[in-house]
C-alpha cells in the first residue's frame, strides 16, 4: 500500500461527521493506527526513508520530487486527522492521546536506520513540550536531511523543500476541511 493510500484509508476510518465532530471510537482508531506504526518501526518513516534513499543520484524533475512530496502528503493527512481528532477531546484526553503517539514512535526507534533514525533522534532531543508539534514538520525535516546527504545545490534544495511543505500543508487542510 502506498503512503497516500494508507493516509486515505486512515481518513476513511477516522474521519468525523464533516462538522468537526468525532466519535470516541474514531479517536481511538487513529491512536491505534499511529501507535501501531510506531511499534512497527514506524511504517511511514521507514517507507519514506527507503523511498528517498532509492532515488538515483542523477534524478531530476519528477523523479527527484515525487518521493518526498508523496511522503509529505501522507504525513500531512495524518497530521490533519490527528488535529481533528484531538480538537474534539478534552485537554486531558488530548494530552494522553498525543503522549501515546509519541510513545509509539519512541518504541520503534531502536529498529530504525538512516534518515528515519536521524529524524527520530532529532525528535527525541527536542524539548518535550515541542515534540508533538515537531511531527507536523516530519516530511520537510526528513527531506532536508536527505537533500543535505545528497549535497544538493541550495536553489534546488529550497525548491524541493517548498514543494514538500506545500504538499504536506495541502493534505493537512484537505482533511481538516
Amino acid at each position: 500500500m502506498s503512503c497516500q493510500a494508507l493516509g486515505e484509508a486512515i481518513v476513511e476510518a477516522t474521519a468525523g461527521d464533516g462538522q468537526g465532530n468525532h466519535a470516541l471510537a474514531q479517536a481511538q482508531a487513529l491512536k491505534d493506527v499511529l501507535t501501531t506504526l510506531g511499534e512497527q518501526g514506524p511504517g511511514d518513516i521507514t517507507s519514506s526513508g527507503q523511498r528517498l534513499t532509492g532515488v538515483p543520484a542523477d534524478a531530476k524533475g519528477y523523479s527527484l520530487s515525487v518521493p518526498p512530496t508523496e511522503s509529505a502528503r501522507a504525513l500531512g493527512v495524518l497530521d490533519g486527522i490527528a488535529d481533528s481528532v484531538t480538537r474534539d477531546l478534552d485537554e486531558q484526553e488530548a494530552q494522553k492521546w498525543r503522549a501515546a503517539v509519541l510513545g509509539g514512535l519512541d518504541a520503534g526507534r531502536a529498529s530504525e536506520e538512516g534518515l528515519a533514525a536521524t529524524w527520530l533522534d532529532s525528535l527525541s532531543s527536542a524539548p518535550e513540550a515541542q515534540r508533538y508539534e515537531r511531527l507536523r514538520t516530519q516530511g520537510a525535516d526528513m527531506t532536508r536531511l536527505w537533500t543535505e546527504r545528497r549535497s544538493m545545490d541550495e536553489p534546488a534544495r529550497q525548491g524541493l523543500l517548498a514543494k514538500v511543505e506545500r504538499s504536506a500543508l495541502a493534505a493537512y487542510r484537505e482533511v481538516k476541511a
